[in-house]
């Protein structure tokens, strides 16, 4: 059996390969990453999304939250991470590397269904605010 090739992996019970997912990491290796580093990663996404909107006390509330940008009211509290990831997980790129979530096509648009992809960088850096 092989094992996740995540240097952090949080998972003590090695998955079967096919619960992996292949992802070529910055020096264009191939890599495999477990589904539970995977949903790992993206807890940590759901946290800072919550974060950067909600608590005034976050240094990127300033750019979040403070202008506005909301969550869909059904992926906050009891079941949100659960729904919040039932969704994303099926957008393309889930889960790739050096890809994060973008709030697409209205980059000014709250954090909901239809305004969500998972973007590069150079993606990201063509998709801005507009300023009023």
């Amino acid at each position: 059996m092989k094992h996740c090739t995540n240097l952090s992996c949080l998972n003590s019970n090695p998955q079967p390969v096919a619960n992996f997912q292949k992802s070529k990491d910055s020096k264009d290796k191939l890599t495999k990453t477990c589904k539970t580093c995977i949903k790992a990663t993206e807890k940590n996404t759901y946290g800072h999304m919550i974060q950067r909107c909600y608590n005034k006390s976050n240094p990127n509330y300033k750019n979040w939250g403070a202008k506005g940008v909301r969550i869909f009211s059904d992926w906050i509290g009891i079941d949100g991470y659960k729904k919040w990831f039932d969704y994303v997980s099926k957008l393309p790129h889930f889960g790739k590397k050096g890809r994060t979530l973008d709030r697409f096509p209205d980059p000014s648009g709250d954090y909901m269904i239809d305004n969500l992809r998972w973007a590069t960088g150079e993606e990201q850096a063509h998709n801005h605010r507009r300023k009023l």
